[in-house]
């Protein structure tokens, strides 16, 4: 007899959906059949009968179709409104039991939320950047041209030249079509104003190639290109916004650029951005195949391959072309150059190349969040176990009751899929606050920031992840929830928990600890790595010193003597401004980057006077002063510059590798563009590390503003980064005054960003310590949840066994014994996963070599205090529940 109703009898018709087609035909036969029967009594004969029944009855298959449709319908909408009754009860009697246990329902929520938002966000961050195709016509077959110099240094990498990029374009057969841009700070002038901005020099035909769109106007065309044609520009939608606050008549209007006037034409759509690159405006680079061609590499080169062609055919292909090169431009690649510089011909994915290494960061930091998540889920599996030990009386009378084990699981799974899919709802909003805080936090220059942000496919991945987790906590109940009558015979008593049940809490526990080592263990050798950094000697004194680039429009300041002029004038106006103990220009700040050039020395060094690609600076007189480097013999003055003297200052790193143990002073160097004299080395500078912290000492040559007549250098200097080294008075206090007197001397001279050369070094290192603030944070988080499951876990078992020790003390065992206990049984745990996490750093860490600087990634000292620093947290845990199992009353507890 079936004494209770079917609970989930619509869930097992969906599974097992029984046809209702033979029940409509047995009642058609059973009326078919008694009026037959009738039709016999009235003397018919039985197939008479039959044939009488079937005729009066009409068409039996037509009605049976229409009859089984019908209930086919009752019995769909009476199945669905049971599996619904059944998961609104089920649901209700979840929430209700959740509500019932606030702690357990609160941590669980707030734990899982927290791993759940690290991961979805980090993944976001990784989807975008990495993952994502571009936003470009044809991403996928887009690649970046550059080439590699080996033989001039480790690493050294240019850009292409005019003379690689005609020669490529013209006879490469894996591509599609091939275009150039070259960036560079520009002096803008509008009717209204003067200022600088990022000018972006593109061929005529690579906006169309990137599928750029103009809001207003045209864009950059192929006819653009031509020598004669009229100078045009296209504004960036930002700069149009900016400074000509979205006027929809701006084209047709005069920019001025670098002093000359161009007419606006255009202006770029707000969605489009050229690789890596922010723009200003863009204007037509003009290049032209009967041009004469230099050996400059500073063009930024993008092809597109042809459909079907591999990666590997236009390497191939570019390769040997690139060994034609000094054939087809022997004025330009002259004897030996390819052999000497081993130049090389570098062809890679566009969005490889706008990714970088940032890639393997991601894909750390994924990991290290994964972690998280996953100590998270730990901890919350671990909450289960003792919920579900702490249901054992209730799951034994339901069982006695008649429930099958498919009830609790339905039950289970509706518990843990509520906080699951409450943790993924608010893990997905601080997915959101995080990736705002992320992006400030990013740094400058970080790729395809401007596209970061939550989408419909990476809040599924925060809602897939807790629907998993969900699951999974779900089988701990039920897994761990056989029938057991032990509460029942033993008629309610507090009873020890089973050896298994302890085990299982204990494995998670030792878990989270070995996960915790491994990330604090990596945010640890970040921390060095940052603290490393910072101490490595700069040779410079960042401290008050004020920096902003200026910009002088070119057309005006077009002779030495202009130029000369001017930044003369300025050096003696801000000099004299109160609070102001140096000043000095140069045309590549520290730690920014600067040029490098060939250069020959005379006399010759190690039996040859021509060099490798050195980076130099141009420097005006007082730039060390303002810098905090030391020179010795002198430094340049204004008399030098005046006189044309040619003095030039290297810096020590080049003076050793040059003239080791002999004094350089007196020797010459020059750029050999020809037969001119030498320029004078008249001092030696400390040495800097002008491309940044990680590099070695820069081999540097300080040449003057002014060149040596017969030596020319690059022209008329029309823009400078000023340093002002400031005494008694801050330097932000000076701009103002210093904006005055740049005014006063040429309204028309633009005036970068003013910061504080302390923010250059801090920018400089912000890759470190973006990395090293994303680790921190995931290694506080491992260490708090790993602090909450071991005192969950102690806390739990001394609640568990205060029968056992209310009896260990009546039977004489001290206070101490029993605190000692448990001290002892969470050092154990944390001991055994503190060992287990040593060994697995060992291998993870290595992935971290590429980030860090100063420290080996089995730096014992960080593995050693990551070790002692976790046992001393396990320590702290234990603490206060082992206070309070000492302090169980054995009368008490054996009362009860």
């Amino acid at each position: 007899m079936k004494w209770k109703p079917d609970r989930y009898g619509g869930l097992r018709s969906l599974l097992w959906r029984r046809s209702v087609d033979e029940d409509v035909l047995e009642e058609f036969e059973h009326h078919i059949a008694e009026r037959t029967a009738a039709n016999v009594a009235r003397g018919m004969t039985p197939s008479a009968a039959r044939e009488e029944a079937l005729r009066r009855f009409g068409d039996v298959m037509r009605a049976a179709r229409e009859t089984i449709e019908i209930d086919e319908s009752i019995v769909r909408e009476q199945k669905r409104m049971e599996l619904f009754d059944a998961l609104k009860r089920e649901l209700t009697h979840s929430v209700r039991s959740l509500v019932r246990a606030p702690v357990f329902t609160v941590v669980a929520v707030v734990t899982l939320a927290l791993g759940i938002g690290a991961s979805t966000a980090v993944y976001t961050l990784l989807k975008t950047v990495v993952l994502d195709p571009l936003r470009y016509p044809a991403s996928e077959r887009l690649i970046t041209i550059d080439h590699e110099t080996p033989g001039i240094s480790a690493g050294s990498v240019w850009g292409m030249s005019s003379a690689s990029y005609f020669h490529f374009k013209e006879r490469a057969r894996t591509l599609d079509d091939l275009g150039i841009y070259a960036v560079n700070q520009a002096h803008l002038r509008t009717t209204s104003e003067a200022t600088r901005g990022i000018a972006v020099q593109v061929s005529g035909n690579l906006l169309s190639m990137l599928g750029a769109r103009a809001v207003l106007g045209r864009l950059i065309e192929v006819a653009d290109d031509d020598p004669g044609a009229p100078r045009v520009v296209v504004l960036g939608h930002e700069f149009w916004q900016t400074h000509f606050g979205g006027d929809p008549n701006v084209v047709g209007g005069t920019l001025g650029v670098n002093g000359t006037p161009m007419e606006i034409v255009g202006v770029l759509d707000g969605g489009f951005k050229l690789p890596e690159q922010d723009a200003d405006v863009l204007y037509a680079r003009r290049l032209h195949p009967t041009m004469n061609h230099v050996n400059w590499h500073y063009l930024f080169g993008i092809g597109r391959l042809k459909a079907g062609v591999s990666l590997d055919a236009a390497r191939a292909e570019l390769a040997q072309l690139t060994s034609e090169l000094d054939e087809a431009y022997p004025s330009v690649y002259g004897s030996g150059f390819m052999e000497g510089t081993k130049f090389a011909t570098r062809v890679r994915d566009l969005r490889e190349s706008i990714v970088g290494e940032l890639a393997n960061t991601l894909w750390i930091l994924l990991g290290s969040v994964g972690v998280v998540l996953v100590i998270a889920c730990v901890n919350v599996a671990n909450l289960f176990l003792v919920r579900s030990e702490s249901r054992r009386t209730e799951d034994a009378i339901r069982s006695a009751l008649g429930a099958r084990r498919g009830h609790v699981f339905v039950q289970s799974v509706s518990e843990s899929l509520l906080i699951a899919l409450a943790a993924g709802a608010i893990g997905v909003w601080l997915a959101d606050g995080g990736l705002r805080l992320l992006v400030a936090m990013a740094p400058s220059g970080l790729a395809r920031v401007d596209e970061i942000g939550l989408s419909t496919e990476t809040v599924f991945f925060g809602f897939a992840i807790a629907a998993i987790a969900g699951l999974v906590f779900a089988l701990f109940r039920f897994l761990h929830g056989h029938t057991d009558y032990a509460p029942l015979r033993e008629g309610g008593r507090g009873l020890t928990a089973s050896r298994a049940r302890l085990r299982a809490r204990s494995v998670l526990v030792t878990a989270q600890v070995a996960l915790a080592v491994i990330l604090l263990a990596s945010a640890g050798l970040m921390l060095r790595s940052f603290r490393a950094m910072h101490r490595v000697d700069l040779g410079l004194d960042p401290e008050n010193v004020l920096t902003f680039p200026v910009y002088l429009p070119v057309s005006e300041y077009d002779t030495y003597e202009k130029a000369t002029r001017f930044w003369r004038e300025l050096s003696d106006r801000i000099a004299a401004i109160p609070g102001v103990a140096s000043v000095g220009g140069t045309s590549s700040p520290p730690l920014i980057g600067s040029g490098c050039a060939i250069m020959t020395v005379t006399p010759p060094t190690r039996g040859t006077d021509r060099l490798d690609c050195v980076p130099n600076m141009i420097i005006t007189p007082g730039w060390f002063d303002a810098m905090g480097i030391p020179v010795s013999g002198r430094a340049p003055t204004w008399a030098d510059i005046d006189n044309q003297t040619g003095a030039v200052v290297i810096s020590r790193a080049l003076a050793d590798r040059l003239w080791p143990g002999e004094d350089p002073i007196g020797r010459g160097l020059k750029v050999p563009t020809g037969d001119g004299p030498y320029y004078t080395i008249i001092g030696v500078a400390g040495d800097i590390r002008a491309g940044g912290v990680r590099e070695p000492p820069t081999q540097l040559v300080y040449y003057p503003l002014r060149e040596l007549e017969g030596s020319p250098l690059w022209g008329p200097v029309t823009s400078l980064s000023i340093m002002i080294r400031t005494t008694g008075v801050e330097p932000d206090q000076l701009v103002p005054v210093v904006r005055t007197a740049i005014a006063s001397i040429d309204r028309g001279a633009a005036i970068g960003s003013v910061s504080s050369f302390e923010d250059i070094v801090a920018r400089s290192m912000i890759r470190t310590t973006f990395t090293t603030v994303l680790l921190g944070i995931a290694g506080v988080m491992a260490l708090v949840l790993s602090i909450v499951g071991m005192y969950g876990v102690i806390a739990y078992t001394v609640s568990r066994r205060r029968s056992e020790i209310g009896i260990r003390m009546a039977l004489g065992a001290r206070a101490d014994e029993i605190a000692r206990m448990f001290l002892l049984q969470s050092l154990r745990l944390g001991a055994i996963g503190v060992t287990i996490g040593l060994v697995a750093t060992a291998f993870t860490t290595n992935l971290l070599r590429s980030l860090l600087f100063g420290v080996e990634p089995t730096d014992p000292l960080t593995l050693v205090a990551v070790a002692f620093s976790l046992l001393v947290v396990a320590g702290l845990a234990s603490f206060i529940p082992a206070a309070r199992a000492a302090t169980v009353q054995p009368t008490e507890t054996l009362r009860t």
